[in-house]
């Protein structure tokens, strides 16, 4: 039950930080991993790691295939954000 509201609750959250076209703010990015925008890249990948652990498609199988549909766009969701983020901390090293 705790999985089924994650799914919500953090999809509801992903919609909220894109725009119209799909594309993704910086600020957008750190707060869909629930990290600081100071946060080092290290900080950012454990953010990034760990909430794929959660929303992974294979992880989620045995939910229904709603939750499953929500876990993949999330998965991409966090992908695009964590690319955003290593994009902009690789440009300023």
């Amino acid at each position: 039950k705790n999985q089924k509201n994650y799914y919500s609750r953090s999809r509801s959250q992903a919609n909220i930080n894109t725009g119209s076209d799909g594309s993704m703010s910086l600020n957008e990015s750190y707060k869909l991993l629930n990290v600081n925008t100071d946060a080092p890249l290290n900080e950012v990948q454990k953010a990034y790691k760990e909430k794929m652990a959660k929303s992974h498609p294979d992880k989620v199988a045995h939910l229904s295939e709603e939750l499953q549909k929500k876990a993949k766009e999330l998965t991409l969701e966090i992908n695009k954000a964590y690319n955003i983020i290593k994009s902009y901390k690789g440009s300023r090293g």
